[in-house]
């Protein structure tokens, strides 16, 4: 807007009509860029932190609670992985605990902004209390 002005400026007696003509055109400008930038900024916005996250992270996300729960249940060899109800159960509070973390009711609908933050969630992850002494007798009870 200042560059209009100073050439505005630079113009020797334009007549008081054309320099009102220029002067909405130079306005409906501006008016039109700022509203261009509102939608295009919204857009970004959009892409940088609410749209869902790439499918391959959501693949590297079951990974990572399947090695997770796999883990706390004593590995694959397990007297607690080895009993299908303690292993769903696991599975299972292992899910709604990571949905009820970011608010979603599918994996799918993870937000890009959270991706970080999930990916670091089952380093940490643990079964509730109940879950982890059925699992920790079903172990006890086979050695």
């Amino acid at each position: 807007m200042e560059n209009n002005e100073l050439i505005i400026n630079q113009m020797p007696n334009l007549p008081e009509s054309l320099q009102a003509i220029l002067d909405r055109y130079t306005d409906t400008v501006v008016k039109s860029l700022k509203e261009q930038y509102e939608v295009l900024k919204d857009k970004i916005e959009y892409l940088e932190t609410k749209q869902p996250v790439n499918p391959v992270i959501i693949s590297f996300l079951f990974s990572q609670r399947k090695s997770r729960v796999i883990k706390l249940l004593g590995g694959k060899e397990s007297n607690a992985y080895q009993d299908a109800i303690i292993r769903s159960a696991t599975y299972r509070e292992a899910a709604n605990a990571f949905k009820k973390r970011y608010k979603i009711p599918r994996y799918d609908l993870l937000s890009k902004k959270d991706q970080d933050s999930a990916m670091i969630f089952w380093n940490d992850w643990a079964p509730s209390e109940e879950l982890t002494k059925r699992i920790n007798e079903a172990n006890q009870s086979g050695d």
